[in-house]
């Protein structure tokens, strides 16, 4: 029996990336997946990742969410919730960068930065976890790329 048979997970940012890692990974050890992308502009990834869960046997949605807009959160869950019944994995995933020096970067960039790791993180946690603590289980995963650890320049 695979490690994850049967479980169910929301992966956040999950059309690429660490996040599409993952989601692999889960499929291949028998989770059910829901995707996240953050905009149209990434419908194709998702798609693509979608077809690779399906060949792996595990059953898949996809869900376009700005994880640091209130209202796509909670639909994202509820939708997530409507089509698999209940969430068992929650990986907070999504991120995004601002590639240019401090002094260079614009205010309004560093504010979406911080809504997507910050606010994004809370707001799928804060509509998530009801259902988890109804059930009386559940996993949260919060991620962080390498930058969290260690500096790079421009970064």
């Amino acid at each position: 029996m695979k490690k994850l048979s049967g479980l169910k997970a929301l992966i956040t940012g999950s059309n690429r990336g660490i996040g599409a890692g993952v989601a692999r990974a889960f499929a291949k050890e028998g989770a059910d997946i829901a995707i996240n992308y953050p905009s149209e502009d990434y419908a194709d990834e998702a798609d693509v990742l979608c077809e690779t869960i399906k060949e792996s046997g595990s059953n898949t949605i996809k869900i376009q969410a700005d994880v640091s807009n209130n209202v796509e959160v909670e639909n994202m869950i509820n939708h997530t919730i409507e089509s698999f019944g209940h969430i068992d994995i929650l990986v907070n995933n999504a991120g995004i960068v601002e590639e240019a020096p401090v002094e260079d970067i614009e205010v309004d960039s560093w504010d979406k930065v911080i809504a997507v790791h910050l606010r994004g993180t809370f707001l799928v946690c804060k509509y998530t976890l009801p259902h988890m603590y109804e059930r009386g289980k559940g996993r949260i995963i919060n991620t962080a790329s390498q930058l969290a650890y260690l500096g790079a320049a421009g970064l």
